[in-house]
């Protein structure tokens, strides 16, 4: 058996164990690397997959980094929760993941990002369900990393980017969507939708500015005409997503 053989081998059983995990990340980076310059090992891995029934996506063509990270942070959110939903709702960015090893690790630091926004969510207000959402500036970066330099060239023409979108409450009862939306011309919208819907407002707070929108009848909220430095200024404040009960109106 010579070398190559042997990664082969070694790289066939770390397949299989990440597949049982349900995650690409589960990849050493030395199997990853391998896989990514061996013909025989992605066809493998496109075996195991279909052995698996877990081809999600099949036949779109493949993304580059840049692409991957337009979306990644959303991907790694909705995992937490739906792996195998984030797997067919992202499916280029869940097979990109699978052979690089510097998104691989931009995964890692994403959910370490969203551990550590998650630790410092204060408790849901009285008479409303939903817990207060806290972005830091860094999460906002890697969310939103095609907004750097010239946004309209670099975004390919794609204009929104999830920002969330998972269930929020302890029992799970209510997903919570926030999309970004870039408008042009330095103005940006807010989206924020839950399902099933509530009564109240949405609530954005940054350093003294506060901005209101009221849900409506199908839980759905909007946030207009705000300026693109609120969110894409690298050392602002965080931003903080609350909601209130209809009573605070």
């Amino acid at each position: 058996m010579n070398i190559e053989t042997r990664l082969c081998d070694d790289s066939l059983i770390e397949l299989a164990a990440a597949l049982r995990a349900h995650s690409p990340v589960a990849l050493p980076p030395a199997v990853r690397r391998h896989v990514s310059a061996c013909s025989l090992c992605r066809a493998t891995l496109l075996l195991l997959l279909a052995a698996n029934d877990t081809l999600p996506g099949w036949g779109r063509p493949p993304i580059d980094c840049r692409q991957c990270l337009v979306d990644l942070a959303a991907f790694v959110e909705l995992e937490r929760s739906r792996s195998a939903a984030a797997a067919q709702a992202f499916p280029q960015i869940w097979w990109h993941l699978w052979v690089c090893a510097g998104c691989a690790e931009t995964y890692l630091l994403t959910q370490r990002l969203l551990d550590a926004d998650r630790a410092r969510q204060p408790a849901a207000r009285p008479g409303m369900p939903l817990p207060p959402m806290r972005f830091s500036r860094s999460l906002l970066r890697l969310a939103l990393p095609q907004c750097a330099g010239t946004p309209a060239q670099m975004r390919g023409g794609e204009a929104q980017h999830v920002l969330f979108d998972s269930s929020v409450d302890a029992q799970q009862r209510y997903q919570l969507t926030i999309i970004a939306e870039d408008l042009g011309h330095g103005v940006w919208q807010i989206q924020i939708g839950v399902q099933p819907p509530v009564a109240g407002f949405a609530v954005l707070a940054c350093g003294g500015i506060a901005l209101r929108a009221r849900f409506d009848s199908a839980g759905q909220a909007r946030l207009d005409k705000l300026a693109s430095e609120l969110l894409l200024t690298d050392d602002g404040p965080d931003l903080e997503l609350r909601f209130e009960p209809p009573m605070a109106g």
